[in-house]
């Protein structure tokens, strides 16, 4: 957990109803553990449609870790450990995707490597734009 997190969720329990060391930073007006299900429809769903993409569920926020993880360079076992993984191999296959941008990097960057000296076709097109 970054200290970003860590420092927003101890101010969110500073200013609950219980402030025990021990409460839930998230819970019922009784105190008791939020129900998975109420709080993926009360909470998570709405708030994708306000961020204006498509639902989606508590698992597939761990999916989402795994891809940036490995997206960002992040040793394998690293990430394995972040997961909580007996096995590299569920890791890499279940908890990783290519993702479209890192995709599209991937080609840009070998067309870089494979043609260092071909104007790319934003720079030829911005070229004809000045000498027009």
């Amino acid at each position: 957990m970054t200290h970003a997190i860590a420092q927003t969720l101890l101010a969110r329990r500073a200013n609950s109803h219980n402030t025990a060391d021990d409460a839930l930073v998230f819970a019922t007006r009784l105190g008791t553990p939020l129900a998975r299900n109420n709080l993926r429809k009360r909470q998570l769903h709405p708030a994708c449609e306000r961020a204006g993409v498509e639902r989606i569920n508590w698992h597939s926020l761990r999916h989402t870790h795994g891809t940036l993880l490995h997206e960002q360079g992040t040793p394998l076992r690293v990430a394995q450990a972040q997961l909580g993984h007996s096995q590299l191999t569920t890791t890499l296959k279940i908890y990783t995707h290519a993702t479209e941008l890192a995709q599209r990097q991937a080609v840009s960057q070998l067309e870089k490597s494979l043609f260092p000296n071909v104007p790319k076709f934003e720079e030829a097109e911005k070229a004809e734009l000045v000498s027009a």
